[in-house]
């Protein structure tokens, strides 16, 4: 039976698995992923408008540590190509600092071959810019569009997210981590955040309807959130060290 994670759309995102399995830093492990046994979707790694500085995952006391930066939607030409002829569906998440650039952003997709994007807010603190976003989104993309969120910004952005089709929370607070010369900024994800997301997929599902993606790190971590609200797990970390974590998680029966 397939699951629409996209219900309030006309064009709907249809997967088999309750499961989003997130690509790797440029990219990585998009094609592997989509023969993967499990997955149901891929969310890319975040195009900007210009490339912005990244670092490696750091380990940190408080978890892992995504870090900050990305590459350009100029350098993914190729790789946007290529995923649109996949056999699972692959959202492009798109991190735009402006209405503007998010219009440039969108003019380099291909609306025939993408079904849906996410707009990475984790760096958005402020509803205004948030709402302002999807709203210059909702304008050029009619296919569904998904919204990230950090969660430590989850009250006042929520607000602001009335027209997006479904919410992703996969992502803790802001982290340093690395070698005091080079240190690296970003946000945790792992399970030590676990409990964090589970009470505010609780919380989130007693005021929307709307589709939650959650962040998992293993597969009693999934069985907890999709139990508790998740309509599905969006599975990161946990991919690099469980290979076969989203067929365990696929086969949870709720």
């Amino acid at each position: 039976m397939m699951l629409d994670l996209a219900p309030q759309n006309p064009y709907s995102l249809l997967v088999s698995h309750p499961v989003v399995a997130r690509a790797g830093l440029r990219g990585a492990g998009i094609e592997r992923l989509a023969h993967a046994d499990g997955v149901g979707a891929i969310l890319s790694d975040p195009l900007l408008r210009h490339d912005e500085p990244t670092g490696a995952w750091q380990a940190t006391p408080a978890g892992v540590l995504w870090p900050n930066g990305g590459r350009s939607i100029g350098r993914a030409r190729r790789d946007l190509a290529r995923w649109g002829a996949l056999r699972r569906p692959v959202i492009v998440a798109l991190r735009p600092a402006s209405p503007a650039q998010l219009r440039e952003l969108l003019r380099e997709l291909d609306a025939e071959a993408h079904p849906a994007i996410c707009l990475d807010l984790t760096s958005v603190a402020d509803p205004d810019t948030a709402r302002e976003l999807v709203v210059a989104a909702r304008q050029d993309w009619l296919k569904p569009i998904l919204a990230e969120l950090p969660l430590d910004s989850l009250p006042p952005l929520l607000v602001a997210l009335a027209d997006v089709d479904a919410l992703v929370i996969a992502r803790g607070g802001v982290a340093l981590g690395g070698a005091a010369a080079n240190p690296v900024l970003g946000r945790v994800v792992g399970p030590a955040i676990h409990p964090m997301l589970l009470a505010a997929t609780q919380r989130l599902r007693e005021y929307t309807a709307k589709p939650l993606i959650i962040g998992a790190a293993r597969s009693e971590h999934a069985a907890a959130l999709l139990a508790g609200g998740a309509t599905a797990v969006l599975l990161d970390v946990g991919l690099w060290h469980t290979p076969d974590l989203a067929t365990q998680v696929a086969e949870i029966r709720i």
